[in-house]
């Protein structure tokens, strides 16, 4: 049997049994999930597929596949990752990948425990060949977002908008919005975001480019909230003070302003302090 945490391998004279839990997210990227048996007699053809256009020796092991192809179905798996029970671990982590070359992963690769089984058992009944793939993309090119100065503003940006989000937000706790929530500020923000990473991103790989993009406008529209709070605090005059009914616990009323409510705080004793029908006194910007 191989294994690789939660994943298993059983091969023996008759089959190779797959257990590759859809949960560990290998499916996302190409690889093969969920329970099979592939009879040994079905298989027509092994393909391993080493990545070639990836700089680091180990992201290139592990996206490398071992393709099998039955009369039916095609299977692709991790092919290096695998531990043999009861043999030492071949594996090569990242420290002693360093500087090594990345020509050396299809050697890796051809000697790993899985791969040699494979090779054993189906020897004389199926095609065996070795098919370099190249990657490319942000992990093939090691893309550093620092020397892209378009990227550099976009995260610098990224950080501003999200301390500011979250210093202002817990500064702002004791205030509270009455009333719906206009969505075009939202909305608006969100739209200056986008189009401002499309823009400063342009040259970058389109992975870096959008998904930074993408959590800029998530940011921008997450301080939006603090933001309406503070400008109607700067612009608004002096607060005045309003009388509310407590109609019940935490929850406040006055005809000419809408209700608040405080039911689901997280300071619930306090409210429960204030018998129903009391009047309690806010201050309103």
């Amino acid at each position: 049997m191989y294994f690789n945490g939660q994943i298993r391998l059983e091969i023996d004279n008759e089959a190779l049994r797959i257990h590759v839990p859809p949960l560990t997210g290998l499916g996302l990227i190409g690889f093969t999930t969920g329970k099979h048996r592939i009879p040994l007699t079905s298989i027509r053809k092994i393909e391993l597929a080493p990545v070639t256009g990836i700089k680091n020796l180990v992201q290139a092991l592990q996206h490398s596949k071992l393709i099998v192809v039955t009369d039916t179905q095609t299977y692709r798996l991790q092919l290096y990752n695998y531990l043999k029970v009861g043999q030492p671990d071949h594996r090569i982590g990242f420290r002693s990948a360093f500087g090594k070359p990345k020509t050396q992963a299809e050697t890796l690769i051809a000697e790993a425990p899985l791969v040699k089984a494979l090779s054993e058992l189906t020897r004389g009944e199926a095609e065996f060949s070795s098919r370099p793939t190249d990657r490319t993309g942000p992990l093939a090119n090691h893309f550093d977002l620092t020397k892209h100065r378009g990227i550099l503003l976009l995260l610098v940006l990224l950080t501003g908008l999200g301390t500011y989000a979250l210093v202002d937000y817990v500064l702002l706790t004791e205030f509270l919005i009455l009333g719906d929530l206009p969505l075009w500020p939202f909305i608006s923000s969100g739209l200056v975001a986008g189009a401002l990473g499309v823009r400063l991103g342009r040259g970058a790989p389109a992975a870096e480019r959008f998904g930074i993009t993408a959590l800029l406008c998530a940011v921008a529209m997450l301080a939006t909230f603090p933001g309406l709070q503070r400008y109607t605090l700067l612009v608004s005059p002096e607060p005045q003070t309003v009388d509310f009914q407590n109609t019940e616990t935490a929850y406040f009323t006055n005809p000419q302003y809408p209700d608040i409510d405080q039911r689901q705080s997280n300071i619930p004793e306090y409210w429960q302090s204030f018998p129903a029908g009391d009047v309690y006194t806010f201050n309103l910007h």
